[in-house]
């Protein structure tokens, strides 16, 4: 069915919004001029929500806004996404996931990224849209930040989350990137090897402060940057995939096929990152199930696994 943000959604898997709007003015988003500032749900609505929804059989709650990161600020003046999720943690119980989607990178805190290391509920994933990684670009996008603090930033969330999976996206042919600046962003994708990257190509929105810019790079050039920063990263996924081999992992069970299944693990977040193929074999998985499972198999951007009791395996 579809959840509260209208997205269709399997039984198991749901997204929670807490806050509409955002406070951020980045140079090629319009949703602040007609979504208006950053307003966060209450925690005793979230907490309700994530109760009834875990009753009722949900195991994996995506929790999203437009900053998830910015939670709380405009409550109390600070941050609360990490009181929250130990709210969320301590309040409701059963076996689930929460999983954070859409944070914002001058917004994510100590306190967070200890929580996201030492709440067991919380994946080890980070949802975390750069944009870009040139200072200009960055700049011209109005995006807090800069190269130099986005690598501080990251190499801490690596030192402190064990395992942790990080995604993110990037925005190519911004009116301000050179070829020379491309280069950069694609220096810097090679240099990170983040588990899941999306690339969008830019469009000029009315509205927002780069529309005055225009939209100077062709449009074949926004596609070729794409395609070249998307094969990149595949080469990437393929080999941190490769590295799974022969690890144990936790995942959700999507859906049957084929006699066996589609599931996740925790790096993986509905919809847009990659997938963990169950073949068939002795026993058939119950969608909407945690399972144990050795992965066997990588490729580009899935994996392939066994059920952990087959041949033998034991974690």
């Amino acid at each position: 069915g579809r959840d509260r943000t209208g997205r269709l959604t399997l039984p198991h898997t749901t997204y929670v919004k807490i806050a509409e709007g955002c406070d951020h003015i980045c140079a090629f988003c319009a949703i602040p001029g007609f979504k208006g500032g950053f307003k966060s749900r209450g925690a005793e609505d979230i907490v309700d929500e994530v109760r009834t929804l875990v009753g009722s059989g949900v195991k994996e709650l995506n929790l999203i806004s437009q900053d998830t990161s910015f939670y709380g600020v405009d409550l109390s003046g600070r941050r609360q996404l990490a009181n929250l999720l130990r709210r969320i943690a301590e309040d409701v119980p059963g076996d689930y996931w929460l999983r954070l989607l859409y944070l914002y990178p001058t917004e994510v805190d100590d306190e967070l990224i200890a929580e996201i290391a030492s709440n067991p509920r919380v994946l080890p994933y980070v949802d975390m849209p750069l944009q870009h990684a040139d200072a200009d670009v960055l700049r011209g996008m109005k995006r807090g930040g800069n190269p130099e603090r986005l690598r501080r930033l990251l190499d801490k969330i690596r030192e402190r989350v064990p395992g942790v999976a990080i995604r993110t996206t990037f925005i190519v042919g911004f009116p301000a990137e050179t070829d020379a600046a491309f280069e950069t962003l694609e220096g810097f994708v090679r240099e990170q090897r983040f588990d899941n990257v999306g690339v969008f190509t830019y469009s000029p929105e009315e509205g927002t402060s780069a529309h005055p810019l225009g939209d100077p790079v062709p449009e074949e050039v926004k596609q070729a940057r794409r395609d070249r920063l998307m094969l990149v990263q595949q080469e990437i996924s393929h080999e941190m995939n490769a590295q799974r081999v022969g690890s144990s992992v936790r995942v959700l069970v999507d859906r049957l096929v084929d006699g066996g299944a589609v599931a996740r693990g925790p790096m993986h977040a509905p919809d847009i990152d990659g997938i963990v193929h169950i073949p068939a074999g002795a026993r058939t998985p119950l969608p909407g199930r945690f399972e144990d499972v050795e992965i066997i198999e990588a490729k580009p951007y899935d994996l392939v696994a066994r059920l952990a009791e087959e041949d033998g395996f034991s974690r």
